[in-house]
């Protein structure tokens, strides 16, 4: 009797927990659904509106792009010859219904098959200047770090320059080359199948791994994916935790010595990296590694997970699948707040972190 009592709180904390993941859930959707509508309608002021994630964005009817930078290109009807220099870019360009229009892309767009055989013109750090002049395009789409973008516009090309590091850039910039293209209902309809997918996933992860925390390396420097990148939000949609907090970037650069104290539940990486993980200093001891609790993702999932477009419903799939597989951590949850989602954790000492001072892309392949 006493046992089945003992288990009773356990039990609605649990129920708890799966029901403040519906509400997460139920509230991204409604906010893909309404934040359109209330974007179109507001005026972002200059003290707020950093980048043109928090702008108003175009209707349907305008020829008109506003980029990242907040720099505005006017065109006389939409543009029929794009170059594309960013894997996710490129995937965006053809959810919105522009695939026939590219001319070109970087050497890492590979996704739908379509583009796989157009010119290939580089990277973000070594973009081919002579060979994107020669291909006449009306656009070109990049990311603000690529290294090309000024030399472009100085030879007289329309450039459009993007961030994706989180879920409100990478939709604002489907909205808004949807709105060029002439489809932006069709790609509000298409972020809102974004988030339902997301949820979907989120039902099926196992609630034992409710409020578990995650550390995601998308560089083996280490260069980690926080909670307020587009992956670490996915996570949290799906009811994990993140070692790295917002405050951090999304992001940032690691001490190695962070992991080590953090004592993830859960690893996410490219299989490499994982496999290599056990010689770093220190890393033999984390939990994760020793009991398998690792995500350790072939180049083809990793490519998916790390992708900040039209995909992220896929990804957060793949995510689940491999979770589902694993066996969760022994070790009870601390405690769990009201709402279910976040975990109170013993506290740990502070290590040093290596300052994040400005928005730094993982590598281009994976973006």
């Amino acid at each position: 009797m006493n046992q089945n009592r003992s288990q009773k709180p356990a039990a609605r904390q649990r129920q708890c927990a799966i029901n403040g993941l519906r509400l997460l859930t139920l509230c991204a959707l409604f906010a893909a659904v309404l934040w359109p509508a209330w974007s179109a309608a507001s005026v972002a002021s200059p003290a707020t509106a950093n980048t043109a994630a928090t702008a108003p964005l175009p209707s349907a009817s305008e020829t008109t792009l506003l980029d990242d930078r907040r720099q505005r290109l006017n065109f006389d009807a939409p543009p029929q010859r794009i170059v594309s220099l960013l894997p996710s870019l490129t995937e965006i360009v053809c959810a919105v219904g522009a695939c026939a229009r590219l001319v070109g892309t970087d050497r890492y767009s590979n996704q739908p098959a379509a583009v796989r055989d157009l010119p290939k013109l580089g990277g973000m750090d070594d973009a081919q200047v002579e060979g994107i002049v020669a291909l006449k395009p009306d656009l070109v789409l990049a990311a603000r770090s690529t290294r090309a973008v000024e030399r472009l516009e100085a030879l007289g090309l329309k450039v459009a320059a993007f961030d994706s590091d989180n879920h409100a850039q990478v939709r604002a910039t489907l909205i808004r080359l949807g709105a060029l293209f002439g489809g932006r209902i069709a790609a509000e309809g298409q972020w809102a199948s974004i988030m339902v997918q997301i949820g979907g996933a989120a039902q099926r992860l196992p609630p034992a791994w409710l409020g578990r925390t995650v550390y995601v390396e998308v560089d083996a420097t280490p260069f980690a994916a926080g909670a307020s990148s587009f992956v670490g939000q996915t996570l949290s949609v799906l009811g994990l935790s993140h070692i790295v907090p917002p405050a951090m970037g999304p992001f940032p650069k690691l001490n190695p010595e962070f992991v080590v104290r953090s004592q993830p539940d859960l690893i996410i990486a490219a299989a490499r990296n994982i496999a290599a993980m056990p010689a770093r200093p220190g890393w033999d001891g984390l939990h994760a590694l020793q009991q398998q609790r690792v995500c350790a993702l072939d180049a083809e999932a990793y490519e998916l997970v790390t992708r900040p477009g039209p995909r992220l419903g896929p990804a957060a799939n793949v995510l689940v699948d491999c979770i589902a597989r694993l066996t969760p951590p022994a070790t009870p949850l601390k405690s769990l707040t009201p709402g279910g989602m976040t975990v109170k954790m013993t506290p740990r000492t502070t290590p040093a972190t290596t300052p994040w001072t400005a928005i730094h892309a993982p590598p281009d392949r994976a973006r």
